[in-house]
């Protein structure tokens, strides 16, 4: 994943600071932001990698969006009610159930 800093250095040294360029830029704020919406919890390594993950194996033609950040919250989601149910332990939705 490449971070501000590199990003920074970058820009320094391939444009002339006065080139129009155009840049997105998604964050772990941009996460944080779906995870709102959202019961689950991701620490901040599992959103490093989910970021990198995501800029090196996105569709070049379409670019990088909200939806492709929120396939990833579903396979985090997945991945751990995967390990929770191969541990023995109960998943959310078992525990949903439960609850009511």
């Amino acid at each position: 994943m490449t971070t501000a800093k590199e990003w920074i250095e970058r820009l320094t040294n391939e444009y002339d600071g006065d080139e129009t360029i155009c840049v997105v830029v998604w964050s772990a704020e941009d996460v944080d932001t779906l995870l709102g919406d959202r019961a689950m919890e991701v620490s901040r390594i599992e959103i490093d990698h989910m970021l990198s993950s995501i800029e090196q194996n996105h569709d070049a033609s379409s670019g990088i969006t909200w939806q492709d950040i929120e396939y990833r919250l579903d396979d985090i989601l997945e991945e751990e009610e995967e390990a929770l149910h191969e541990h023995g332990y109960n998943t959310r939705k078992e525990q949903e159930g439960q609850e009511l």
